[in-house]
């Protein structure tokens, strides 16, 4: 099959509808074989339009099938690497779709993925919500517990409160204490309201979860 032709930017269009629709048949279908052809072709280093196309069939596609991108995970991490911005965050989106069903598979690429998340906040949101998913591995939970924690004391005012609410979601009861004081830390940090009353209402439901 001609892959480039199915991608947007070989159609002139600056939406990504043949994108999506390009993953939604490879996900209907579940060809494997179109897949490796869509790896292949951005193994050929295509024009930078096209690239991108491509990594964004492969997001579009970690949204409705995930399982079918396990085993490309080397793939998407050596795109992190990649010095075009919307790949990486691409890459990073369809990483983190894979690692709310296989964190494992994202333990050993730990330090790419840290390095990647300083590309742009996209990068950066996304790269959170993997640590978080491999959080909850429990032999992992010490040495992620840090490295959230750092992302934590240096998070813009604007993201604290995403970032809180999406480790809450998994922190475990031994680590409740270390995280509310870090949240404390920051509040004393803090002097926009709406982002106060946000740490708060977080901090209350802390403390619930705590007593439980």
């Amino acid at each position: 099959m001609d892959i480039s032709s199915r991608l947007a930017s070989s159609q002139n269009r600056r939406d990504q509808g043949p994108n999506k629709e390009f993953a939604e048949e490879i996900a209907r279908t579940r060809d494997g074989q179109l897949l490796d052809e869509l790896i292949f072709f951005l193994g050929q280093k295509p024009k930078v339009p096209l690239a991108n196309d491509a990594v964004l069939v492969l997001t579009a596609l970690s949204e409705l099938a995930p399982e079918m991108l396990v085993e490309k995970v080397d793939f998407l991490v050596d795109t992190l690497q990649s010095n075009v911005s919307r790949q990486v965050f691409a890459s990073m989106i369809a990483l983190h779709n894979i690692s709310d069903i296989r964190p494992q598979l994202l333990v050993p690429h730990l330090t790419l993925i840290l390095d990647a998340m300083t590309t742009s906040i996209v990068a950066k949101d996304h790269g959170f919500s993997i640590l978080c998913s491999v959080y909850t591995i429990p032999e992992q939970q010490e040495n992620i517990l840090h490295l959230v924690m750092e992302q934590i004391f240096s998070a813009p005012p604007n993201q604290l409160g995403q970032y809180t609410e999406k480790f809450m979601v998994v922190v475990g009861s031994s680590h409740i204490n270390d995280f509310r004081e870090a949240l404390l830390t920051r509040r004393e940090e803090l002097n926009n309201e709406h982002h106060l009353k946000r740490l708060d209402k977080n901090l209350k439901k802390l403390r619930k979860l705590e007593v439980r």
